[in-house]
């Protein structure tokens, strides 16, 4: 396949097969880095629904890369937009299947909107892929609100964005440390415990490398990610990007 996801632009998908929402990383240099490898990701696990991207910051805030993840009344409100919107599409469509994936800085994004889900609205899976997030934060509120197991990436590798620079400028959610994209999630007392999936030198077959861009590599995301979020191959599912 080589790079060519890098050129590939999702079909519409067919809106009674589900929806799956992905909240991008921050735009280094203003660049969407991540939604692209996800998307065909997703689809070669067999999502044929609709794959919406969640554009939570602009490519000019993303020039800086810092202002994104730093300013806390920015990342809450984009937060509680999710969250909204989250609502508001399992009330229109309460039998349709709905996920959420939030990868990087993204991931707090995703974790913060399923917090703030109003009670019985739940999706029916999440992954936090390589997260910026605090890797001691209680995720049971969040996981409450998902019918399984949130599915959380990490790699000890991730040493660079998710180590020294979490640690330097902080995570999404405002912690000087380590993130749980490289860390994993730390805090037993998440009810239920997140599923985790720790990089280990064998998914460098599936494309990750153990550092913080190939997290979203097609193989890894369809092969160790979907089936955890309950993403199941379907009959006549697209084949994109194979």
């Amino acid at each position: 396949m080589g790079l060519r996801f890098w050129r590939w632009r999702d079909s519409p998908g067919e809106a009674d097969r589900g929806l799956l929402v992905f909240v991008h990383g921050v735009k280094f240099f203003g660049k969407l880095w991540d939604y692209a490898p996800a998307a065909v990701g997703f689809r070669r696990a067999g999502f044929a629904g609709r794959i919406v991207l969640w554009d939570w910051h602009s490519r000019l805030d993303g020039l800086a890369m810092l202002p994104p993840i730093v300013a806390r009344r920015r990342i809450e409100a984009a937060a509680a937009r999710l969250a909204e919107f989250l609502t508001e599409r399992r009330r229109e469509r309460p039998g349709s299947p709905l996920y959420v994936a939030g990868c990087s800085a993204g991931g707090y994004v995703a974790a913060r909107a399923l917090e703030l889900l109003p009670p019985g609205v739940t999706a029916d899976g999440a992954a936090l892929l390589s997260p910026a997030v605090d890797p001691w934060r209680d995720l049971s509120a969040a996981a409450s609100h998902v019918t399984r197991p949130i599915v959380v990436t990490s790699s000890p590798l991730d040493v660079v964005l998710l180590g020294a620079g979490t640690l330097l400028f902080g995570t999404g959610d405002r912690r000087h440390a380590p993130s749980m994209g490289m860390l994993g999630a730390r805090n037993r007392a998440s009810n239920p415990a997140p599923a985790q999936v720790r990089w280990r030198p064998a998914l460098v077959r599936l494309g990750w490398m153990g550092g913080h861009s190939s997290a979203v590599m097609p193989a890894f995301l369809a092969r160790r990610v979907a089936p955890l979020m309950g993403i199941r191959p379907v009959e006549h599912a697209p084949r994109i990007g194979s």
